[in-house]
């Protein structure tokens, strides 16, 4: 069953997954941090829903020509979603993501509209330009994981919004190695269009590498051992046993890397190598759908992690 085509048009996945992005940094963050208000993580995940809906409304209004070729079977060039209709959608979407952001802090509401002017400037300026247009949607999708603590996110948060980007990076350029044919007529810059399909293949597949890396040096990069030890060494010194007053539960600390490697082997590793595989054989399709599941699978893992800590 087909979503309603204003829903389509807010492409309520991407939505989801910004809104988890939200909750997942409180999450990172509790070990290490204090136990943010369920409020500011809610009002974190309707915030960063409603900028993905008005910018992904917002970018199709101005990729018409493109989608087109690219799309046509989307709300726009399909005719199922007026113009007019779809401006009113763009300006509800940012309007209602600075407002909620405002009713947190005015730290948060800036964060949001800065991330708002950035979505504007890639969806007229930086979109067509190569690499460019890539970073700037790789910022903007590890953006929320900051979200709760900002504006001085913990060092967990900063760790998951670095490998939430490097997983964005290689979604975004096989997306454009998928729609080269269509950014070409548009007189679009990206990657594939300059370097050509099969060099932009290798620097995918490069990337694609670099990301397995980082997911598995993950835990030392959001300093998981390292707060633990730091936990572990206060509360021996203040007299109290393991897993105290401290806040962190040392003997937790295999059971948590063990449970963050486990997700990630059924959770990442599976669709992150189809997506290797089909980028060496040229499907570009497969590889952006399966290095989305990746990057699903990579948040879920440190999602499952950050949780194996507070048990």
């Amino acid at each position: 069953m087909k979503p309603h085509p204003l829903l389509a048009l807010a492409r309520p996945r991407n939505m989801a997954i910004a809104a988890a992005g939200a909750a997942l940094g409180a999450l990172v963050s509790m070990p290490e941090a204090s136990n943010p208000p369920a409020w500011t993580t809610l009002a974190g995940a309707a915030a960063m829903a409603a900028l993905v809906a008005g910018g992904n409304a917002d970018n199709d209004l101005l990729d018409l020509a493109a989608d087109a070729v690219n799309r046509p079977d989307r709300p726009l060039p399909s005719g199922a979603v007026s113009p007019a209709r779809a401006r009113a959608v763009a300006a509800a979407g940012y309007l209602l993501a600075v407002a909620v952001a405002l009713c947190v802090s005015l730290p948060h509401a800036l964060l949001v509209a800065g991330l708002g002017t950035l979505l504007l400037l890639y969806n007229r300026l930086l979109k067509g330009v190569a690499v460019a247009g890539n970073v700037a949607v790789a910022l903007l999708s590890a953006s929320p994981l900051l979200w709760v603590s900002w504006p001085a996110p913990s060092r967990a948060q900063w760790g998951a919004a670095l490998l939430g980007f490097f997983l964005t990076l290689p979604r975004e350029l096989a997306k454009d190695l998928e729609d080269a044919e269509g950014d070409a007529k548009a007189g679009r810059r990206t990657l594939p269009v300059l370097l050509g399909t099969e060099a932009a293949g290798k620097q995918v597949f490069v990337l694609g590498c670099v990301v397995c890396a980082l997911a598995l040096a993950a835990p030392w990069i959001c300093g998981w051992t390292e707060h633990a030890a730091r936990a572990c060494a206060g509360a021996a010194k203040a007299g109290f046993s393991f897993g105290g007053s401290s806040g962190v539960r040392c003997a937790n600390v295999p059971a948590r890397l063990a449970v963050y490697w486990i997700s990630l082997a059924l959770l990442f590793a599976p669709p992150m190598g189809a997506s290797l595989i089909a980028t060496r054989e040229g499907n570009w399709t497969r590889a952006r759908k399966m290095v989305k599941l990746a990057m699903a699978g990579g948040l879920a893992a440190l999602f499952a992690g950050s949780l194996a800590s507070l048990l």
